[in-house]
């Protein structure tokens, strides 16, 4: 039997509650549609005069003091909204690996006199280990 799934898709979030709802999740991140697939980059604050500010948890204090969030990484698709930034990536937007798998099972049956019957049977399961990539 074959068998092959379309990949299902996941939304990509933070780490931090960037819309400071107070909720524990992580909220969405900033789309870069030009980034690296599969890639995901953090951020760092920066102040009226360019200098580079970094958050521990949410000070209140500093978090006042930024003008501007800068992810690491900027070829990256995924940006993680800083605190106070909107986040503008969508839900489902990442895709997880698709399925792909061949299961075999091979049986013979045995008739043994008039009423008695044998099976022997094997079974494979993903048989090729197909995996994929995306």
């Amino acid at each position: 039997m074959l068998i092959f799934e379309s990949p299902e898709y996941f939304t990509v979030a933070s780490t931090i509650d960037s819309n400071f709802n107070s909720d524990t999740a992580g909220d969405r991140t900033i789309l870069n549609p030009a980034g690296v697939a599969g890639t995901g980059s953090a951020v760092y604050g920066l102040d009226k005069n360019g200098n580079r500010i970094n958050i521990p948890g949410s000070s209140t204090t500093l978090l006042n003091t930024v003008v501007a969030w800068v992810p690491v990484n900027p070829n990256a698709r995924y940006i993680e909204a800083g605190y106070g930034a909107i986040a503008t990536a969508g839900r489902n937007t990442e895709p997880t690996r698709p399925i792909g798998n061949i299961d075999f099972t091979l049986i013979k049956r045995f008739q043994v006199g008039e009423r008695l019957r044998m099976e022997l049977s094997g079974e494979a399961y993903n048989l090729f280990n197909l995996n994929p990539a995306v």
